[in-house]
């Protein structure tokens, strides 16, 4: 399991809460009303409110709900399964904002596995991974692997193709000439050093997605919601 979340944002809330996140409580500043926005829901699913002090909330807040912490898949929960669509591995991407958008792309677009790297990787109880993901990560199934290089060799065996992203390579193809209705784990890299060496050697086939020269490269969460709308559009056809 995850560590205990803390949320701020009523959208957020409602996302998580429709993803199945349950909410242990709810914190309101002492001396001010239940915020109207939250009464429908403390009614319908009976949550505790506690009034409490200033100092007990996030600064500038007047209300935070606690909520259990999100459930973590395993590698062999992963493996179960027959190899089918698309997923993620998030490799060292230390944003949480990018994060958090690429969760949101992934759920937009029929995600169901995203793999985060253990090390570096923002904690799953961020604040701004869920705000960034407006609640869409409680509706992935999420893996934290210590070894990811080592898990996406086992998905590799199993019948998933590895695919690298990078953002201009010799020998890699345009986006959409790929299949998308071939089983995938599309990688993506940091930030700065994007995918490292290991990883190319791994994957199948390296995308690239044709852009201005003048610009060197996209936005990691950029590219994952252009890659992801691509094999939404060709597995819809």
């Amino acid at each position: 399991m995850g560590k205990a979340l803390v949320l701020t944002e009523l959208r957020a809330l409602r996302r998580a809460v429709e993803g199945g996140v349950q909410v242990e409580r709810l914190l309101v500043r002492e001396g001010q009303p239940l915020p109207a926005p939250l009464r429908p829901l403390v009614r319908h699913y009976d949550w505790k409110v506690q009034w409490v002090p200033a100092s007990a909330l996030p600064s500038g807040t007047y209300w935070a709900a606690l909520l259990s912490p999100l459930r973590l898949y395993t590698l062999e929960e992963w493996l179960q399964l027959p190899p089918k669509g698309v997923a993620l591995g998030l490799l060292g991407i230390t944003d949480p904002r990018n994060v958090g958008a690429i969760c949101r792309s992934a759920l937009a677009f029929g995600v169901k596995w995203i793999m985060l790297k253990a090390e570096g990787s923002p904690l799953t109880s961020n604040p701004a991974l869920w705000r960034a993901s407006a609640g869409a990560l409680a509706q992935l199934c999420v893996v934290r692997e210590k070894r990811p290089l080592q898990a996406l060799q086992r998905l590799r065996a199993a019948g998933w193709e590895i695919i690298a992203t990078t953002p201009r390579a010799e020998g890699a193809i345009p986006y959409f000439q790929w299949n998308w209705a071939t089983p995938s784990v599309v990688l993506l890299g940091e930030e700065q050093k994007g995918i490292p060496a290991p990883y190319f050697r791994l994957a199948s086939v390296c995308l690239t997605i044709p852009h201005q020269p003048n610009v060197e490269s996209l936005n990691v969460s950029a590219v994952a919601a252009i890659l992801l709308a691509e094999a939404f559009r060709q597995n819809s056809l």
